[in-house]
């Protein structure tokens, strides 16, 4: 989407976004995140390094990063879920598809 008005693009904002992220110690970007509209919250995570998305995900609730993961595609939920710990990722699993 591009609000020709602003010259302003979603994909600029993903990328600001992502910056922000990146620059705030684990738990302020995760209370960032989970602020966020479910629906965008999957996007932001997708948009941080693996090593990022592991510390900001690590921060979170099982319940929370299920949340998160089960917004994302199938390639990316096994990405992100691939990265944590071995417990959290069989507790996310339980959770996706209880």
């Amino acid at each position: 989407l591009c609000d020709w008005s602003s010259d302003v693009c979603s994909s600029d904002l993903a990328e600001l976004q992502s910056e922000t992220l990146s620059g705030l110690a684990p738990q302020e970007a995760a209370a960032v995140v989970r602020a966020m509209p479910l629906v965008d919250r999957a996007g932001a995570v997708g948009s941080l390094s693996s090593e990022r998305q592991r510390e900001v995900m690590g921060t979170m609730s099982s319940a929370e990063q299920a949340a998160v993961v089960g917004q994302m595609s199938g390639p990316q939920q096994r990405s992100v879920v691939g990265a944590m710990a071995p417990e959290t990722q069989a507790r996310v699993w339980e959770l996706l598809d209880g």
